[in-house]
């Protein structure tokens, strides 16, 4: 797992432009790997799953599969589920195939379903009637495919060419609506990279395209259908000892012929062998689509089909710069900080707006900006077997629209979270975690209360196996400790809206085994 901050506009599209999470996917090597994991808790969830790799010369083999349930819960009795019941299981294989050494193909397919269902308690149990009959049923199924070709040339360049095809269908069921939708995604690219002692280039191009199509019979389908072809290029270059330019240009084309100039740049200044600095920004966009968090909380009903000839692209903006420290503290306590400041601008963001006159919604942009700025600050710190993990975060957020500015819903100003782990010959391992959330605004400017969350979890490693404990949330904060979930009647409850855990105190534990 990649921790990538700030912009990457350029190698990852038009929307990474605060950073991104990007996970890797594991290889099998020449040493086989096989892994179980079994987890329980008092909520009754039960999760399962097995992870098998290995590379058999010219070929090799992953596979993942997974089993997860959970009996629908409800921590506050107020007769509503807080966790849904549901039933997920997974299933990933992917193989590879070695013609010499420095090529390599992989192909790996993926599958998934889940069938989940929430609401009251007695409909869950199949014991509805005439008052008790509220509920919500999702049931979704994904495959996707990924292929991968990579060749190593004697100059130590490289091309790669990657392509990624995935299926999603999904039902929803409500009381007197039905929502049922489909959905491809697909995601090809080519890159060259040149690396060179001083200077690193990658090339590339790519094609992008979300296909999604509403299957239930309404009279205004919310289909569309957007593609984006692009072209990049990045060079990273040292330009002295102490100076590393990283700069790079994308070039967007979308299928309503909207074309979009990405350039970005980072500067990284090696101070001396403590200190460091860097400072960047890119350009962003974000071709419209039906999905948001308006949309879901509403199952997409009386949500109008986009009109593309009235809505237009998401552009954004964004800055980052970071110092980083690091030494050592009376020769034996390791100490490193991050002290991180950002800055994002989303111009014309699109939002959903009641219809005049109607029980509709529609996607319109906003006449104005969200802007968002602050920062981050990481302390580390490291003394024999006890390491500790220290973290705030201010963040402020506003809406910008119609020459009025308010406080961005749900984006709390302060975040605290801190960690203090020890770790015993590599066989034990004991964490303490805590997170602090400040006061958060609804979209009802609300003003709600902060909270805090803390957890303790352990780890005992044997030869093959390992066994853990998980005390989730033990002061049990959650929001129906503080008020009422829903307002109306059973049949037909208003639900508040979330902004702290609503599951509560969650215990856990298992068993991992690795061959």
């Amino acid at each position: 797992m990649e921790v990538i901050k700030g912009s990457t506009s350029t190698l990852y599209g038009g929307g990474a432009i605060a950073g991104l999470i990007n996970l890797i996917t594991k290889e099998p090597t020449d040493t086989r790997e096989i892994s179980f994991l079994a987890n329980v808790n008092q909520t009754q969830a039960l999760d399962l799953s097995g992870f098998y790799a290995e590379r058999y010369r010219k070929s090799g083999l992953t596979m993942y599969v997974a089993s997860n349930s959970q009996n629908a819960y409800d921590v506050n009795n107020d007769g509503f589920s807080d966790i849904p019941k549901f039933d997920r299981y997974t299933i990933s294989p992917k193989f590879f195939y070695y013609p010499n050494e420095k090529t390599t193909f992989s192909f790996g397919a993926n599958a998934g379903f889940e069938k989940r269902i929430g609401g009251d308690m007695q409909v869950i149990d199949n014991k509805a009637d005439a008052t008790h009959m509220f509920f919500e049923r999702n049931n979704s199924n994904r495959y996707s495919t990924q292929a991968k070709f990579e060749k190593t040339f004697d100059n130590k360049n490289i091309l790669t060419i990657k392509n990624s095809v995935g299926y999603f269908n999904r039902k929803i069921e409500k009381q007197t609506y039905n929502f049922e939708g489909q959905q491809v995604a697909t995601f090809t690219e080519a890159n060259y990279l040149i690396p060179n002692e001083k200077s690193e280039w990658n090339l590339g191009a790519n094609l992008v395209s979300d296909n999604f199509k509403q299957i239930n019979l309404v009279a205004d389908k919310l289909d569309y259908y957007n593609a984006a072809f692009g072209i990049f290029a990045q060079n990273n270059l040292n330009i002295t000892e102490k100076f590393i330019l990283e700069s790079g240009l994308r070039l967007d084309i979308t299928n309503r012929s909207n074309v979009f100039v990405l350039p970005r740049l980072s500067l990284l200044y090696k101070i001396n062998e403590k200190l460091s600095s860097r400072f960047g920004g890119g350009l962003g966009y974000k071709s419209p689509t039906i999905f948001s968090e308006e949309t879901e909380e509403k199952a997409f009903q009386n949500i109008n089909s986009l009109d593309f000839s009235k809505v237009n692209p998401e552009k954004s903006y964004g800055l980052n710069a970071d110092v980083n420290y690091k030494t050592t503290i009376f020769d034996e306590v390791s100490f490193a900080v991050n002290q991180m400041f950002f800055y994002t601008i989303i111009k014309n963001p699109l939002v959903l707006n009641p219809v005049p006159l109607t029980v509709n919604y529609a996607f319109e942009n906003a006449n104005g900006n969200i802007e968002t700025k602050g920062f981050e600050t990481n302390v580390k710190l490291r003394f024999e077997d006890i390491s500790c993990y220290i973290g705030y975060t201010y963040i402020d957020a506003q809406k910008n629209f119609d020459n009025n500015s308010t406080i961005n819903p749900l984006t709390a100003k302060h975040r605290i979270n801190a960690n203090v782990m020890y770790e015993w010959e590599e066989k034990l391992r004991i964490a303490y975690e805590v997170f602090y959330v400040g006061n958060q605004y609804l979209t009802n400017n609300e003003k709600v209360r902060d909270y805090w969350v803390m957890g303790v979890s352990g780890e005992y490693k044997f030869k093959y196996f390992s066994i853990f404990l998980n005390l989730e949330n033990f002061l049990d904060s959650r929001q129906s400790k503080w008020e009422n979930m829903y307002s109306g009647t059973i049949q037909n409850p208003q639900f508040r809206e979330v902004y702290t855990p609503t599951d509560g105190f969650i215990l856990n534990g298992g068993i991992k085994i690795k061959l």
